[in-house]
């Protein structure tokens, strides 16, 4: 049966392709090649020039809303804050250039940091791992050695974090890698044996704790602002912005460098494509401001458009996001599939009249990792939405580097990732890096202005992922269409090959979540002697229900061919995360290889 649904859902893609027809042509002859060279020139600003700018233009707007702590701020305030802080961590010794790092949930504090990092040419560090332990319980030992992975990998000079969040002690946690941290006096820089470039803690807190300064007096220390301006004069938008971690989905993260101008232009193209240049908007921001998405798609979007951010919570909370959209009325929702899964089934148990105050929202944008056709349809249906965006891209891109168009049809929104982003060329080729025909399946390689330079200090890995003509490997299995859309039809690396067959987990966990208990399902291959792999799924279901083994064969079964069918089911209460909400299958596959006794 799921074959032939996927032969009706393939056919449905080339009959319907001629919706598309008009907003393009085709190119490379007849080969997966497109070029989108857009249709306005990149602009050549700073961060720091793009923030005054919205200061001028928009200086009673707000542009930052925490419902949970009531805190609002207006461009202009922002502005002016982020100068002071900005001054203040120069007055501390930092120097252009310096990594700065922050350990933090969202916050006004997150936010105001990473614009003052920009204004005073710090490189600001968003550290994946770190933010992971806000949301998943691991034991102290594992999160020491992240946090000093983090520090050690790209020299941070100094750290932006807080005391505790819920469980997570961090200053604790720093007395544990800085020896003789409680021992010191405050406002004093460190000297650590085992990280020599990290020299000061500043830490969110009205405690005095030894060894720290309090983001507070850092902020309002009155720093030299014509000193700030001098550095201001001489930063360029080349010049590195930003060092992302990638989210170790299969494996320990690396460090990705992303320049001024990847970041100003790649969020420009991202709102220009949702409209917010047409009507102001009230972006819901839940996912994390250090992962990419949010970072682009809420926070600099802001700034180019004049549009208000809202955040409904620190981390990712259920209630928080229907309440901030009630109260706030936003117009436009920003999450990854895990979060929507969620936030829909529990809008959906509500009363009808609650129900109805959760309608405001124009546009829900889906980002982080693959989103199923049926999550889009229920969260138009949720929220009424009137599109459902997708958006494709990784760190190594800068967020987005595709994205539905606003005339685009409900076939296009649940079917495909959108078109190519502006000023961006894509091909997909085969295992021997030719180009296959257009909508034949192969692996997705990019190249554009928005491609990170390499991985910090890394040249294997940056060999690795770039060819001799710098065409990024995205690793994923891709369609591209000749009109410039994609399909998302698998990660080559997740791919289960049992017995000689390949076998896509997204296309198995397509069908699973068909059945009527399961919310959420999560394909991977574990070790087998005989085949080499095994299929094995970790299942979310429906509060309430339950669901064995047996039972989940037998609904498989004569439905989709017998060496798909899973012979390992577990079911879960929640995946393992990353802080940004995706999913780590490597971390799902070792759990289960390790219940079922299996050695490599």
């Amino acid at each position: 049966m799921v074959l032939r649904v996927r032969y009706r859902l393939f056919k449905s893609v080339f009959n319907d392709w001629s919706q598309v027809k008009r907003l393009g042509s085709s190119r490379g002859g007849g080969l997966s090649y497109f070029h989108n060279p857009g249709t306005e020139p990149l602009h050549y600003l700073t961060i720091g020039q793009l923030v005054t700018g919205a200061a001028g233009r928009w200086p009673d707007t707000d542009v930052f809303v925490s419902t949970q702590h009531g805190t609002r701020l207006t461009f202009s305030q922002v502005e002016q804050q982020a100068n002071k802080l900005a001054a203040g961590f120069l007055d501390l010794g930092l120097v252009p250039g310096d990594r700065l790092g922050i350990c933090s949930p969202n916050s006004a504090q997150w936010f105001l940091t990473a614009l003052a990092a920009s204004k005073a040419g710090l490189i600001l560090v968003s550290d994946d791992p770190l933010q992971t332990v806000n949301v998943v319980s691991m034991n102290p030992a594992y999160m020491k050695e992240e946090l000093e992975y983090c520090l050690q990998k790209v020299s941070v000079r100094a750290l932006v974090t807080d005391e505790t969040y819920k469980v997570q002690e961090y200053y604790k946690l720093l007395c544990e890698i800085v020896p003789n941290l409680s021992d010191l006096p405050q406002n004093t820089k460190l000297n650590c044996s085992k990280l020599p470039d990290f020299s000061a803690i500043i830490v969110n807190s009205e405690k005095n704790l030894p060894g720290t300064f309090r983001f507070c007096d850092v902020l309002e220390s009155a720093g030299n602002l014509q000193r700030l301006h001098e550095v201001q004069e001489r930063l360029r938008p080349e010049h590195i912005g930003n060092i992302q971690f990638t989210s170790g989905t299969t494996g320990k993260p690396k460090a990705v460098p992303l320049s001024h101008f990847n970041l100003i232009n790649n969020a420009y193209n991202v709102g220009k494509r949702l409209g917010m240049n047409k009507k102001h908007s009230k972006i819901l921001a839940q996912a994390p401001f250090f992962h990419a998405l949010g970072y682009i798609a809420a926070l600099m979007t802001s700034f180019h458009f004049g549009s208000t951010m809202v955040l409904p919570s620190p981390t990712f909370s259920v209630p928080d996001s229907s309440e901030a959209i009630k109260r706030e009325k936003c117009t436009m929702l920003l999450g990854t599939p895990t979060m929507y899964v969620d936030l829909c089934n529990y809008v959906s148990n509500l009363s009808a009249e609650e129900q109805l105050l959760h309608k405001s929202p124009e546009i829900a944008i889906s980002g982080g990792s693959l989103c199923l056709p049926e999550l889009f349809r229920k969260m138009r249906d949720t929220f009424s939405c009137e599109r459902v965006v997708s958006v494709y891209g990784m760190t190594e891109i800068t967020a987005v580097t595709f994205q539905s168009t606003e005339h685009d049809s409900e076939f296009l929104m649940t079917s495909t990732v959108g078109k190519i982003s502006d000023h961006v060329e894509a091909k997909v080729v085969d295992e021997e890096g030719l180009t296959v025909p257009f909508g034949t399946p192969g692996e997705l390689w990019m190249r554009s202005f928005n491609t990170m330079t390499g991985y910090w200090e890394d040249e294997e890995a940056t060999n690795r992922m770039f060819t001799k003509d710098k065409w990024l490997k995205t690793g994923d299995r891709f369609i591209l269409h000749e009109d410039g859309y994609g399909q998302v039809v698998g990660r080559i690396k997740d791919m289960i090959i049992r017995g000689g067959e390949n076998i896509s987990p997204k296309e198995v966990e397509e069908f699973l979540i068909t059945h009527p208990d399961i919310l959420d399902a999560q394909v991977i291959g574990v070790t087998s002697e005989r085949l080499g792999e095994e299929v094995a799924c970790s299942l979310r279901v429906k509060s309430g229900t339950t669901i064995t083994e047996q039972q989940v064969k037998d609904y498989c079964k004569g439905k989709i061919s017998y060496y798909k069918i899973p012979k390992y089911v577990e079911v879960v209460d929640v995946y393992p995360t990353t802080g940004s909400g995706k999913i780590q299958k490597f971390k799902i596959r070792e759990a289960m290889e390790k219940k079922l006794g299996i050695n490599k």
